[in-house]
């Protein structure tokens, strides 16, 4: 089996792969590589913008062309968008000899911590929180199919988050 050489957190808008990203980053001593940074700075705008102006569609092709670009970095942490598994391109170029986690929560507290949070485009035309529930409903069995690990963070705290994808990068683990 190849030696694991990223971390990569998938999971829905709010779920915490930020913060368990930036936690990872020092408790790891590996870059922190957020992909939705990488877009804005690719395009000098924000993501609200690139979908207000381009769409969807467009956001994804860029998403996918960083994504690529990434598929060969060693020792770091990947956060990537919410969407991210919605292409599957995304995820052969990430699956490749990393640890996929998905960082997921109740969704109850994802829509609390969206609620404090207006910087994210909708993904359809529906009311945010409608939105929301829609498309993390539709998106779980993706996150599910695609990770090695799932960690709730409205169960467990950052600190045993980082604990167990520390033990499961010091396993061997499943492509």
């Amino acid at each position: 089996m190849a030696t694991l050489k990223r971390v990569v957190l998938i999971g829905y808008r709010g779920s915490g792969k930020s913060t368990l990203g930036k936690y990872l980053q020092t408790d790891l001593s590996w870059e922190y590589i957020c992909t939705d940074t990488l877009i804005q700075k690719r395009v000098g705008k924000s993501i609200i913008e690139i979908v207000a102006e381009k769409g969807w569609q467009n956001f994804r092709e860029i998403e996918t062309q960083i994504i690529s670009g990434l598929s060969s970095r060693g020792q770091c942490i990947i956060d990537c968008g919410g969407g991210i598994i919605e292409h599957p391109p995304n995820m052969v170029y990430l699956k490749n000899q990393s640890l996929v986690v998905w960082v997921n929560a109740e969704l109850e507290d994802i829509l609390d911590r969206l609620r404090k949070d207006q910087t994210r485009p909708h993904i359809s035309e529906h009311s945010w929180e409608k939105d929301l529930i829609t498309h993390y409903h539709r998106r779980e069995d993706l996150y599910r199919r695609y990770s090695h690990l799932d960690l709730n963070t409205s169960r467990l705290s950052v600190e045993e988050c980082a604990e167990l994808i520390r033990d499961a990068l010091g396993n061997s683990f499943p492509k």
